[in-house]
């Protein structure tokens, strides 16, 4: 997560960024869910499910 609200998703063993995800507000805290990512945001969780 960077200041922008924009989540950044590496893959560490490369060190890569796989991709980018715009928030509508500042995330709070993350976790990595099997292939998902979980954002708590205020009152709000919203889901991420990676699709391959």
């Amino acid at each position: 997560m960077d200041g922008s609200g924009t989540v950044h998703v590496w893959d560490l063993a490369p060190a890569r960024l796989r991709e980018k995800a715009a928030l509508p507000t500042r995330a709070q805290c993350t976790t990595a869910v099997g292939q998902g990512l979980v954002i708590g945001m205020g009152d709000d969780v919203v889901v991420l499910d990676r699709n391959r």
